[in-house]
């Protein structure tokens, strides 16, 4: 009678041993389940952004690429002569106004209708507010003395490819001496793409993939940034910019900053253009190694003071159960996103001779 007492009871516990280890499994597997439907879920999520970031970044290079035959068909459907258009825009001040008219339509037009889409409010994806208090200052400084040893590498790009025996140059207009001349290459080189990049790269573009972390948000958006210049010369350039204008954007909260900086360091570049009609090239080097080397010194101040703070150096991941690797795979794998990167990087051919 005990004897069979002890069977029934080691029986018994062996049972609860088998339904706790059931009930155990069961609960791995529905986590394991959940875990999955809620990756396959953020994959539709991030596939969607790209095609919503994707499809603005392709229409800029089929703009880009197609403008100037557009423009010359609506010339000669309203009967208009194409000499006495190209004798308008040989002057450097009407150039400079086709380009702030291009600028502005392009980054406004083809990239804010991603905000409706996106079902966001646009404050909180733009992000034109005031920033945090403390953070202006500093940033600007660092973002400015990024940029001017940015420009180092862009500057040397050209030298890159003669060194192989390959001649890449992008060219640009030469301006005309005059005050009127100076103040529209402020305007269409520094205010304006200052502010219409910044609200369609670290505006519409960032502030719609911040959710899903703010390094895959910056990485991404500096991406897309370099790509877009449209030329070997300015990617690795823009791309190193792009990169400190959006840590900008997450640090100080705000695209006000990043407007400043991306303005001063395109404002440089028209000042420097311009000295040259006035100083020696040899006056202008001394000039600009000076420049370089007082912006060196108060970044590096202005790097020191603000990292003080031990939340400067780190970036938010958000979505912490997705490897950060599958977040690019899905957002740059998608079929607009691929053609829109090849359009880019092969129109940057056209520059060789």
């Amino acid at each position: 009678m005990i004897q069979n007492d002890e069977q029934n009871y080691s029986e018994n516990q062996t049972n609860d041993q088998n339904v706790a280890f059931d009930a155990s499994y069961i609960g791995e597997l529905l986590t394991m389940t959940k875990s999955k439907m809620e990756e396959r879920r953020k994959k539709t999520e991030i596939r969607r952004l790209s095609w919503l970031t994707g499809v603005p970044f392709l229409l800029v290079f089929l703009f880009t690429m197609f403008w100037k035959t557009i423009f010359f068909a609506v010339v000669d459907l309203l009967s208009i002569s194409r000499q006495s258009v190209a004798d308008f825009f040989s002057s450097s001040v009407n150039q400079d106004l086709l380009s702030v008219i291009i600028s502005s339509f392009i980054f406004i037009v083809f990239f804010s209708p991603a905000i409706k889409i996106s079902k966001r409010r646009a404050s909180d994806v733009l992000s034109f507010k005031k920033p945090e208090k403390g953070t202006v200052l500093p940033l600007v400084l660092i973002g400015f003395s990024f940029c001017m040893f940015a420009n180092i590498l862009n500057n040397q790009f050209a030298a890159f490819f003669e060194s192989f025996g390959t001649k890449y140059s992008v060219g640009s207009s030469r301006p005309e001496i005059s005050v009127l001349s100076f103040v529209m290459s402020v305007i269409s080189t520094a205010i304006i793409p200052g502010l219409v990049e910044e609200y369609a790269c670290r505006g519409v573009i960032m502030g719609i993939l911040l959710p899903y972390g703010e390094g895959f948000a910056l990485l991404s958006t500096a991406i897309i940034f370099g790509v877009m210049h449209g030329n070997f010369e300015q990617m690795p350039f823009a791309f190193l910019v792009g990169i400190i204008l959006g840590y900008i954007r997450i640090k100080s909260g705000s695209l006000w900053p990043c407007i400043l900086v991306h303005s001063l360091n395109n404002l440089f570049s028209v000042l420097v253009q311009f000295a040259g009609f006035y100083i020696s090239v040899q006056e202008r080097n001394v000039l600009q190694l000076g420049l370089l080397v007082l912006s060196f010194i108060v970044g590096l101040v202005a790097t020191f003071v603000f990292t003080k703070n031990e939340s400067a150096l780190r970036l938010d991941k958000k979505v912490t159960y997705i490897k950060e690797k599958d977040k690019y795979k899905w957002f740059f794998t998608s079929p607009v996103m691929i053609v829109a990167l090849l359009g880019h990087f092969g129109m940057s051919f056209k520059y060789f001779s």
